[in-house]
């Protein structure tokens, strides 16, 4: 088996690895709680971890809701994630040029839908405040799915973990290299 094709099967592969580490991280400050921060991780397997009793304390101050992963179908269908990345990168690979298109445009959906979808989440939860639950009044907010921003005495730092830049850098390689190959 020569080198290129080695690297083929690594790109097909390499989705169906990035389940099993974090996809999005948040980390959160709430000025209340000293100097801890709270660091929160979604999991391509559909998981959340972290101190997420704490967050939903800190939520709770501000009027936001309860976060509770058994109640998120949304983890329920994001391992399906996974499997339809090592498909794309498949397709783009090995298929003849009407599979490799639509490995193509179904890859770039899927990749910017997956963005897409958090900050629509994140938008969601920011705008559901309970002002009979809060302690100090906020206006209703979007979270940015990444990058630093402040909201009242809270920091947050949010980002795409290695879990999703595998995805994204599997499927880049995977056109590149269709590309090189076939011109």
């Amino acid at each position: 088996m020569d080198r290129m094709m080695i690297l083929k099967i690594v790109l097909v592969v390499a989705p169906l690895i990035a389940i099993a580490l974090p996809l999005w991280s948040l980390r959160v400050h709430p000025a209340f709680m000293g100097q801890k921060w709270l660091d929160i991780d979604v999991w391509g397997y559909g998981a959340v971890t972290g101190p997420l009793d704490s967050l939903n304390i800190a939520n709770h101050y501000v009027g936001l809701k309860e976060i509770r992963p058994e109640e998120m179908f949304e983890l329920k269908l994001l391992p399906l994630l996974y499997p339809l990345m090592a498909v794309v990168n498949g397709l783009i690979l090995f298929g003849d040029e009407a599979k490799y298109r639509v490995g193509k445009w179904l890859g770039l959906a899927t990749l910017i839908g997956v963005v897409a979808y958090f900050q629509w989440w994140l938008y969601r939860y920011g705008h559901d405040i309970d002002p009979k639950l809060a302690r100090i009044e906020i206006d209703p907010f979007t979270p940015y799915v990444t990058g630093y921003y402040k909201i009242a005495n809270f920091e947050i730092i949010a980002f795409f973990n290695i879990g999703y830049i595998i995805l994204l850098v599997s499927y880049i390689l995977s056109l590149y290299l269709r590309r090189r190959e076939y011109g």
